[in-house]
């Protein structure tokens, strides 16, 4: 399936998703026909970047350390 022809299927999903008193999403399920996942070599390790990343939302993050690795991930 080429790039353009998703991009128009998912266009025509939010355009029919018509109107609603409260914040509406999209699922996208891709299914992948005719490939093992049980074998390592099929699997797959990918990263998504998201266009508003998580929801706008400022990330957070804890870390237990002490010494350099505290004074690391306060400067992180």
């Amino acid at each position: 399936m080429d790039k353009k022809k998703l991009a128009d299927g998912i266009a025509k999903a939010l355009e029919d998703k018509g109107k609603k008193k409260f914040k509406q999403s999209v699922e996208l399920i891709i299914n992948m026909r005719g490939i093992d996942f049980a074998k390592s070599e099929n699997r797959l390790n990918l990263d998504i970047v998201l266009p508003k990343g998580k929801g706008g939302k400022e990330l957070k993050s804890a870390v237990f350390a002490e010494g350099n690795m505290a004074d690391e991930a306060r400067r992180a």
